[in-house]
């Protein structure tokens, strides 16, 4: 099993999502990738993660019923995550393709 997972808490801003997502799935070591919606107006997190999934099913989509806030929401990522290490990435940083080695 692997022991660290990367989360992505995520609200409302879309600007670098996508970059900070792919860097997350784009591990030399494949690790399970969680992002945790918190309440966003928008889909647009939702169809992203149901696009990408086809090609990495190690990723995994969940949105909250409410907005927990900021802390709420890193809580949250901590609760749903399956392994022994987190790893909390913002939706607008990257990490080093070699990160999880």
């Amino acid at each position: 099993m692997t022991s660290l997972t990367i989360a992505i808490p995520v609200y409302n801003r879309e600007e670098h999502f996508v970059s900070a997502l792919m860097s997350a799935l784009g591990q030399t070591v494949p690790v399970p990738v969680l992002v945790v919606d918190n309440a966003s107006s928008t889909p647009m997190f939702q169809r992203i993660c149901s696009e990408v999934v086809l090609r990495y099913p190690s990723l995994r989509y969940v949105r909250n019923e409410k907005n927990v806030g900021m802390f709420g929401n890193w809580n949250r990522c901590f609760e749903l995550a399956q392994t022994d290490y987190v790893c909390i990435l913002g939706d607008d940083d990257l990490l080093d393709s070699r990160y999880a080695e």
